[in-house]
């Protein structure tokens, strides 16, 4: 299947991806786009909560990526079975992301191809192409046999590449999964990838390692309540029209609710549970930012600009939005 829907991630680098896209995690945001270096925001299209989570390969993918006319392409590239990307996302200038999650080393060690033999002799020949065009030492391992994940995305990312298409690959790399023993630093991750790269016969400086983006979210600073089902998402940071956002009927009763809402806040949070609102918006109605703000401090709307960070509502200018919070959607709940 090109279309894979996965559940709700419990554990490790599948639970971890999930929200740190469809939360729009800072630390998982902001340094993609200082790396990128032109852009102020990033168009998640998977893993997202509105679509089951899916993850995407073959033509598929670039359906995702608004590239389907490269069906043609990746087929005469590549056998069915590509690579199954963790995430993938668009940014505002159109650079492509393929994103690659980890929460532990042991998940760098991939087997090699368990593909068919006339498939592996076509992937065995992309694998040789792009390790001589990466300038590979002769002393290299197998691609298709050690480390062979690595390898085939880097093959896709030198594809891409080739026809144009300004694309990057990103690892990211979680930080203090204590679960899944995973590293505290992003010294360990990175002397484990020097190692995998020596093992591919490849320098750190090849010639794709200025598309290659490393990123490090620390997990201890999301061990809450998952918030998979916020509609401010930055999975749109940048663009108002985008920043509206139907989301999924969800269930939080589990979710203690301290107090109970008077009709202003209950129009006010209706609202918020279809579309965002803009701060500078909030000020033209009179006493709805004080209502907003006073709902801020119970915990049932939260406020951030337009690049997901958090944000102070006066400051109208940083695109400031308003958004609903678990709680606030379990406060309507509660009372309808």
């Amino acid at each position: 299947m090109s279309r894979v829907s996965q559940p709700a991630g419990e554990r490790g680098s599948l639970k971890w991806i999930q929200r740190a896209v469809n939360e729009a995690w800072p630390s998982l945001n902001e340094p993609i786009l200082k790396a990128v270096g032109k852009d102020q925001a990033i168009d998640w299209r998977s893993p997202l909560h509105s679509d089951d989570y899916a993850e995407y390969r073959d033509g598929a993918f670039l359906e995702r990526l608004g590239h389907g006319h490269l069906r043609p392409q990746l087929a005469a590239y590549w056998p069915t079975g590509g690579p199954q990307w963790d995430a993938l996302g668009v940014t505002s200038s159109g650079t492509v992301l393929l994103v690659e999650a980890k929460a532990h080393i042991a998940e760098m060690c991939s087997p090699g191809s368990g593909a068919s033999e006339a498939s592996l002799k076509l992937i065995k020949l992309r694998l040789h192409e792009t390790a001589e065009a990466l300038r590979a030492s002769r002393e290299r391992a197998d691609w298709h046999v050690v480390l062979y994940q690595l390898a085939n995305r880097l093959a896709h990312l030198h594809w891409f590449r080739d026809l144009g298409v300004d694309a990057r690959l990103v690892l990211v790399n979680f930080l203090n999964d204590k679960e899944m023993a995973g590293p505290t630093s992003a010294a360990e991750w990175m002397a484990a990838y020097h190692v995998a790269l020596h093992a591919l016969g490849l320098s750190p400086r090849h010639r794709l390692a200025r598309y290659v983006i490393e990123v490090f979210p620390d997990v201890r600073n999301h061990l809450g309540t998952s918030t998979s089902a916020l509609p401010d998402s930055a999975i749109y940071a940048g663009k108002p029209d985008d920043l509206v956002e139907k989301r999924q009927n969800a269930s939080y009763e589990h979710l203690q609710v301290p107090q109970m809402l008077d009709e202003n806040e209950r129009d006010c949070l209706s609202q918020l549970t279809e579309n965002v609102m803009w701060a500078s918006s909030a000020w033209w109605h009179d006493g709805l930012t004080d209502v907003l703000r006073d709902l801020q401090t119970r915990g049932f709307v939260g406020c951030r600009n337009r690049d997901g960070e958090a944000a102070d509502p006066l400051d109208i200018d940083d695109g400031a939005y308003w958004f609903i919070t678990d709680l606030g959607r379990a406060a309507l709940s509660a009372q309808s």
